[in-house]
């Protein structure tokens, strides 16, 4: 399957030179702190992509990005590259973009809405706690139960948009998929595209 990710051009830098690269935490937040939904992946991808070691995932679009509004998303001067590689398909894993960010919010992940809502109401009538407004980790079954939802992350049959987006606009996000792999390896890359980021964060 043929893939493109958007990275810092020190990543290709490193992966010109070196041949195969792995995420590196630190490079991510120097504190060394990790979203644990993004660790909790790459323990999937443990058992899912063959020879995995569980490092962090690099995320891939399955369809080229427009640079025109990716541009938009980075910081203004940083130097960035569009890296479109083709890896074998038994090394990454698909998926809609918004099963991902369901999983990565922490949400119950459904296919409709009703199921997610009787799942809330089951929860709020046995414990009393609105999954909404929770305070910490749920109680066993349901912490339990929310983490097994996340499994079906990796369903075929999941639909390409979310029940919780009807309406359309000019760049769906909602819509698209997308890969991760665990390496990324110089001799996958098809191509490559620099080009300079123009977001300025404005302190509030």
């Amino acid at each position: 399957m043929r893939l493109w990710t958007v990275q810092p051009i020190d990543v290709w830098t490193r992966l010109h030179d070196e041949g195969f690269i792995y995420v590196d935490p630190f490079r991510i937040n120097p504190e060394g702190w990790i979203h644990p939904q993004k660790e909790w992946l790459a323990c999937q991808l443990r058992e899912r992509i063959a020879d995995s070691s569980g490092h962090l995932p690099w995320f891939a679009y399955c369809e080229r990005p427009d640079l025109r509004w990716i541009r938009h998303s980075r910081p203004k001067g940083s130097q960035e590259v569009l890296i479109e590689f083709e890896p074998p398909d038994d090394a990454l894993i698909a998926f809609p973009c918004w099963a991902w960010d369901d999983v990565f919010c922490g949400q119950y992940l459904t296919f409709t809405r009703t199921d997610s809502i009787t799942w809330k109401r089951r929860l709020k009538d046995a414990t009393g706690i609105s999954f909404e407004g929770r305070d910490g980790e749920l109680p066993e079954p349901w912490s339990s139960e929310l983490e097994a939802s996340w499994h079906r992350l990796f369903l075929p049959d999941l639909p390409p948009q979310s029940w919780r987006r009807k309406r359309e606009t000019v760049v769906d996000f909602k819509k698209k998929r997308e890969a991760v792999v665990e390496v990324l390896r110089a001799q996958w890359v098809r191509q490559v595209q620099t080009f300079i980021g123009t977001w300025k964060f404005r302190k509030p």
